[in-house]
């Protein structure tokens, strides 16, 4: 009987440090050029098991999501923009507020057909996507946690990352 009462009490607490360890993370979604909100942009955690869907924005792009500790890097994807991850998300806190997190729009993008051929990427969208980058690197910060985060791009991703040495 004692061990019963010892593995219930042990599994009780176990529940309650999950619990614990668990961050409220939110925030809005905008389209970075024009400042229109975002409903529909998927907020996935990714673990190291694989990605999990965690919501979606709302008809004014908000989010609200919970991750653990095995949560290693929050991305926002929508069709036609850059993905935003957000890495190495600070452990020890209950909340955070990311504040807004703005798509930018990918102009470079490859264009398919119907029938699955590419198409070749006009020169004026390659010269927007090239001038947008560089306005993004200038001028696009998230002030989270007493931390300013500054970007920098890896393929279609724009990274943020708490650990990161340079802000």
């Amino acid at each position: 009987m004692k061990y019963k009462i010892v593995i219930l009490i042990v599994l009780v607490l176990h529940g309650n440090l999950e619990v614990f360890s668990q961050i409220s993370v939110e925030g809005c979604c905008i389209n970075y050029e024009y400042g229109s909100l975002m409903p529909g942009v998927s907020v996935n955690l990714h673990t190291p098991s694989g990605d999990k869907n965690g919501a979606l924005t709302d008809n004014k792009g908000n989010f609200k999501v919970k991750i653990g500790d095995e949560t290693e890097c929050l991305i926002f994807k929508f069709i036609g923009c850059y993905a935003v991850k957000i890495l190495n998300i600070p452990k020890g806190v209950k909340h955070i507020d990311l504040g807004e997190i703005k798509l930018v729009e990918n102009y470079g993008d490859v264009q398919c057909y119907t029938d699955g051929s590419i198409a070749e990427t006009p020169k004026g969208n390659i010269e927007k996507d090239q001038n947008i980058k560089k306005d993004v690197l200038e001028n696009y910060r998230i002030k989270v946690c007493d931390e300013i985060l500054t970007p920098s791009f890896e393929e279609e991703y724009i990274v943020f990352d708490f650990k990161k040495e340079t802000r």
